[in-house]
């Protein structure tokens, strides 16, 4: 089966590093797993740290307005599968 070593260091196309991007897509999930109201005051506190309500309600009215069946049928509404990670041993 192939594998990909990972790279903590590694930038992906959003400037983070893989183990990054694999914490946000973690706690991403947790919170949506929480419901409706934990992911509303998450946005908003994120709004208030930032200064930036317009751009959050902005971002959250185009999301709002995506097509579920079109993003099932995408795969867009997953994340990828996580990365297998070879582990080796010394002989």
């Amino acid at each position: 089966m192939p594998y990909r070593e990972h790279n903590n260091t590694r930038k992906t196309a959003s400037g983070n590093s893989d183990a990054a991007d694999l914490r946000l897509q973690r706690n991403v999930a947790k919170v949506r797993q929480l419901g409706d109201r934990a992911v509303y005051e998450m946005l908003l506190e994120l709004a208030a740290v930032t200064g930036q309500r317009a751009t959050v309600e902005s971002v959250v009215a185009r999301y709002a307005a995506i097509d579920q069946a079109s993003l099932y049928v995408t795969r867009g509404d997953r994340f990828a599968p996580r990365p297998l990670l070879l582990v080796r041993r010394e002989p």
